[in-house]
């Protein structure tokens, strides 16, 4: 077997019969970096629910620059939310419920905003606590013994509030301060900053950090 290479992935033989390399990246690379692409190959079950779980693919739903909205309809939102195993077969949801999610996802942005340097109030922070409130959502200790946040409640309000398990994880291991909402207003996508003081502003620099300096530039230049 060759050595763990992103390459290697696109030899026809490998291609033929994969499985035996995804073992081994699964053993010694599970997060796997395609060169030229800006893509990442995943490897491990566990890895990919915790991806389509995750807080940014949540807040991501509204795309401001495509003018989308993934989850605009009650109907949208549960299919969102029965695709990530959060919310279970034949479970209808109200507008009320859609109004909640709404506002959640409107809260967690404006706490990556906040990460970013943007002013906050507080009520962000308030609808989360609402959130995990309505859903029930606790510390639960295992026999193994291991400990787990969990909601208690059933249908969209135990869902709502499983998507603040990994801001509640992230706060505790110091990561939440990397999770921005980009500072162009016309954007805002969430993302994680890996810069290594933390002073990544914009999702993507080549496209927002620099059509915000053309701007800039113009409107100086207007003056």
């Amino acid at each position: 077997m060759a050595d763990v290479d992103a390459e290697v992935l696109l030899d026809p033989a490998v291609q033929r019969d994969p499985f035996a390399y995804y073992q081994r990246l699964r053993e010694q690379q599970p997060v796997l970096r395609m060169p030229g692409t800006g893509f990442y190959v995943l490897t491990r079950y566990e890895d990919l629910r915790a991806i389509l779980r995750d807080t940014e693919t949540f807040s991501n739903t509204l795309d401001l620059e495509e003018g989308t909205d993934t989850i605009e309809r009650p109907q949208a939102l549960a299919t969102w939310l029965k695709d990530r195993e959060l919310l279970e077969s034949g479970r209808t949801l109200s507008e009320s419920d859609h109004e909640d999610a709404i506002r959640l996802r409107e809260a967690l942005r404006e706490l990556m905003l906040a990460n970013n340097g943007q002013p906050g109030d507080g009520e962000a922070s308030r609808e989360l606590e609402r959130a995990a409130r309505r859903g029930e959502l606790g510390v639960h200790f295992e026999p193994t013994p291991a400990v787990s946040l969990v909601p208690a409640a059933a249908g969209v309000a135990g869902a709502l509030a499983g998507l603040l398990v990994p801001v509640a994880s992230a706060l505790a291991d110091g990561s939440w301060q990397r999770v921005k909402a980009c500072r162009a207003a016309d954007c805002k996508w969430s993302f994680y900053d890996r810069s290594r003081n933390r002073s990544g502003v914009w999702c993507e620099m080549a496209v927002c950090g620099n059509r915000t300096k053309v701007r800039t530039y113009r409107e100086s230049a207007r003056k």
